[in-house]
């Protein structure tokens, strides 16, 4: 892999001409390929591109002479691909942003892991654009349509897919913590709420998988617990105006304490719930099954740089405009 930010030379003129479409179809195939592999022949080539050999050979040494690819030719052996330009070659692709879409902001581990993403791909040179939607299925949906590129899920929430939508997605592990962060998972109650209700009215917003499943972890269906159909984003006002009793919360920037609204916060605590949280806390990205070049890029991606991102803003004080300059600089 090479990724040479300064100096990287401008796409080429050549660019601007009928062999655009040949050189952008090819720098794409480069893109899913690994470095060392043997790459198809100029027969092979001209035959999945619909070209002559000579707009072949000539996409080819627009690839070369841009930096995008660096290949090594053996005769009737073959050519392959020693080194490719990741940055390079997705601008040559024509591919434009990676449009990423996440679950809404707010949440202080989502932040650290949108500026770990954000890392990550600016050392490849690729940009990238991000939208936010609540709801697991619906973000899916979006990559599947082709209205988004990437959509970051938990890994619960993949696996419950329906099988049509699951069989046109890759899934991508990015590891354990990450999509909710330990500890980051609590119930929030009024302050001066009932202290023993013969029957707990607990908000469950069954649009969100996550959502669903810890609660019903948390608070099992049964005579003690009535559920009420309630988005998660208005938990907060539906506990505030009195409609519920109590609600699974995530961690959250606010501008005003939950405490100072009269909120308290406790864990998760029912001898359930310990499963659940493993499984919905462990992220996961979904791509098309089909896109290889960008699938060759997210297997880039170092979860590691993901999880110091995150441990930096949870190790700062919720109330500290420092955390607050940090989450919203993007």
């Amino acid at each position: 892999m090479r990724n040479k930010v300064a100096g990287r030379p401008d796409p080429p003129a050549d660019m601007r001409s009928k062999n655009l479409r040949s050189v952008q179809l090819l720098a794409q195939d480069m893109l899913g390929r690994a470095a060392g592999s043997r790459i198809p022949t100029t027969i092979e080539y001209q035959k999945q591109l619909g070209v002559g050999s000579g707009t072949v050979q000539k996409a080819m040494a627009i690839l070369e002479n841009s930096g995008a690819v660096t290949l090594s030719r053996h005769g009737h052996l073959g050519t392959r691909l020693l080194e490719q330009d990741e940055g390079v070659l997705w601008s040559v692709s024509g591919r434009g942003q990676v449009r990423l879409v996440l679950h809404p902001p707010g949440a202080i581990d989502g932040f650290g892991l949108l500026q770990g993403l954000h890392t990550e791909f600016d050392k490849l040179s690729v940009p990238l654009d991000v939208r936010y939607l609540q709801g697991g299925e619906a973000r899916a949906e979006l990559v599947t349509d082709g209205t988004v590129d990437l959509a970051v899920l938990s890994a619960s929430a993949a696996g419950s897919l329906r099988r049509p939508l699951r069989r046109k997605l890759r899934t991508v592990e990015l590891g354990a913590g990450i999509y909710y962060a330990p500890g980051s998972l609590s119930v929030v109650r009024r302050a001066s709420g009932p202290k023993r209700p013969r029957r707990l009215r607990v908000a469950i917003d069954r649009a969100s998988h996550d959502h669903h499943v810890l609660t019903e972890a948390e608070f099992p269906p049964g005579p003690k617990h009535a559920y009420v159909d309630c988005p998660y984003p208005e938990v907060l006002t539906a506990l505030l105006e009195n409609r519920i009793d109590a609600g699974v919360w995530h961690n959250t920037l606010l501008p005003v304490p939950l405490a100072a609204m009269g909120l308290t916060v406790t864990p998760l605590t029912s001898a359930q719930v310990g499963g659940v949280i493993d499984s919905v806390s462990e992220a996961v990205l979904l791509l098309r099954r089909d896109d290889h070049a960008l699938g060759h890029l997210v297997e880039r991606i170092d979860v590691s740089v993901l999880v110091a991102a995150q441990s930096t803003l949870l190790g700062m004080d919720p109330a500290s405009p420092e955390l607050h300059t940090q989450v919203w600089m993007r």
